[in-house]
């Protein structure tokens, strides 16, 4: 009967000389072996089998290497409009903050209040530059087709940015109820800044929801973005009773819709050339 972790260790030895694995991607890829081995035992492979089986599963080592230099790739992904959108919601966060918290020294806001206004308004923000790169994508797309590595990098930078504003908002949110409570007497009335506020936040989740679907389409993405900045126009603004708003704002929903049903057209027109 054979060894099996000395096995483990010649397969690892091996692996190591034939490619260029990181010591975190051999570690990974020995736990998936493991766990293969255990789970061939378990349906009553014997051992010497099941590690035969597992490691012809997982594949030779040159091809096990080409796929995760292609995946450390991936990783490394930059695009400008991503990388763009990243700095704006820092910048962005940075003039919201140094705006509103020096109100806070001349007695104009409370330091709750101004703490709710800021995470408020860096939340709904980040919503509007999610949105942004997504129709800079879009735009991308249309004209000159996106490469692998601009949708993982715009997947990527979404992500990051529709969880900033997920929390921001719902911290917002929850500094705003005790902020009512301490001057209105209550924390919630459904008043129509409390439900754009619920509503942002909503978007918000479902957009940061996505990085749990690994098989979701690349054009979700930036579909989800767009919708999620008109949501936030309209929740935001939409709730205000100033007309002054009226005509920038449905512009705002005009312009996102045209390139929602073109960017739709031009995908349904590829996967009929494709089939």
């Amino acid at each position: 009967m054979r060894d099996m972790e000395k096995e483990i260790a010649e397969w690892r030895r091996g692996m190591r000389e034939t490619s260029k694995h990181r010591p975190q991607a051999l570690d990974e890829l020995e736990a998936h072996l493991r766990e293969e081995i255990a789970r061939l035992e378990q349906a009553g492979t014997q051992a010497e089998k099941a590690f035969e089986l597992a490691v012809a599963k997982l594949g030779p080592p040159a091809a096990v290497g080409a796929e995760f230099e292609k995946l450390e790739a991936m990783r490394g992904a930059k695009w400008k409009p991503a990388t763009l959108a990243q700095w704006a919601c820092i910048g962005m966060s940075v003039l919201v903050a140094a705006s509103l918290l020096p109100r806070v020294g001349h007695g104009r806001m409370t330091l709750l209040l101004a703490s709710h206004a800021v995470a408020l308004t860096i939340g709904y923000l980040t919503m509007f530059i999610l949105g942004g790169l997504a129709v800079s994508y879009v735009l991308v797309d249309l004209f000159q087709k996106t490469t692998s590595i601009q949708r993982y990098a715009l997947r990527r930078a979404s992500l990051q940015l529709a969880t900033v504003a997920m929390t921001l908002t719902a911290i917002g949110i929850v500094l705003g109820m005790f902020w009512a409570k301490e001057n209105w007497g209550r924390y919630w009335a459904w008043d129509p800044k409390e439900t754009g506020a619920a509503a942002i936040l909503g978007c918000a989740v479902a957009i940061a929801a996505l990085r749990w679907f690994r098989s979701t389409s690349h054009n979700a993405i930036p579909v989800a973005g767009i919708i999620g900045s008109m949501g936030t126009a309209v929740a935001w603004f939409g709730g205000n009773a100033s007309m002054r708003f009226g005509p920038l704002l449905i512009a705002f929903i005009a312009g996102h819709c045209v390139v929602l049903v073109v960017f739709s057209l031009a995908w349904s027109r590829r996967r009929q050339l494709l089939h």
